[in-house]
């Protein structure tokens, strides 16, 4: 398991990948240290910073791309890639400003929920698949290939996807737990997605097999389907899976490790 964490604040990429995009960009550098100090400024920040911002995060991605590039290639030259599934995903994406937000954690629009995910292994014909999956598949997904037996889970095994294409009935996926407030709320029925702010009450409905970026709230348009999936996300989340013993209070040090991160603001 390799697990990058480069891609977060304060987006300041190593040679030779710093500078790749920032350097075009007409404004003053900006490498905040933590995701509240461009929060609490997100209405001053310049047309340049924000660019600045971007390009920074580009560099980022691109200084990880390179860094699975050599982890590959060195299972490549040890032959561990001959009987291998590699499996390529990301726990959220990033919020650059799309829907006047910054970083992660306070939405759940596509530019947060819709991430990479990209199967290799020997033998799998090279395609795309439009059909939304979940992290939650990994899992039996893995489990299956090694020829093993998942336990019970919220998961679905995409194996049988990847080798024989297999189709797959309609599925409802749902998230929640932003971690700063309000509590933001998804469900999605594609290609059809609700957003709701468990706050104001407000709701969203995007249909994003035409409208991906999420530009053009159908909410008030289709009542019915918003009501609709309002009732089924309910219902989805009306009876959470109970805490693991032991989970539910935090160390000092695991406080003090979340607030540098940002998930913590005083």
């Amino acid at each position: 398991l390799l697990h990058l964490f480069d891609p977060h604040l304060p987006y300041d990429a190593p040679p030779p990948h710093a500078g790749r995009f920032t350097a075009k960009v007409a404004g003053p550098p900006l490498h905040p240290a933590r995701p509240q100090d461009v929060r609490r400024r997100l209405a001053q920040l310049s047309e340049g910073e924000k660019a600045f911002l971007v390009g920074a995060y580009d560099e980022e991605i691109a200084s990880t791309d390179a860094q699975v590039g050599r982890f590959l290639a060195g299972l490549e030259s040890r032959r561990r890639l001959e009987r291998a599934l590699v499996v390529l995903t990301a726990d959220h994406g990033e919020e650059l400003f799309d829907h006047g937000g910054f970083e992660h954690g306070h939405s759940t629009h596509q530019e947060v929920l819709h991430v990479p995910l990209v199967a290799w292994a020997p033998g799998l014909r090279p395609r795309r698949e439009a059909r939304p999956v979940s992290l939650v598949d990994l899992m039996p997904t893995a489990l299956e290939a090694a020829g093993l037996v998942a336990p019970a889970s919220d998961g679905l095994s995409l194996w049988p996807w990847l080798v024989r294409e297999a189709g797959s009935a309609p599925r409802l996926l749902a998230a929640e737990a932003t971690l700063l407030r309000p509590e933001r709320r998804a469900l999605l029925s594609w290609p059809l997605k609700l957003v709701t702010n468990e706050e104001s009450g407000r709701r969203e409905l995007y249909d994003l097999e035409r409208d991906p970026v999420e530009r053009q709230d159908l909410a008030s348009e289709r009542p019915q389907e918003t009501e609709r999936l309002a009732g089924l996300l309910e219902g989805l989340l009306a009876a959470p899976a109970a805490a693991p013993a032991g989970t539910g209070v935090l160390s000092p040090e695991e406080l003090e490790e979340l607030r540098s991160l940002g998930y913590v603001e005083e």
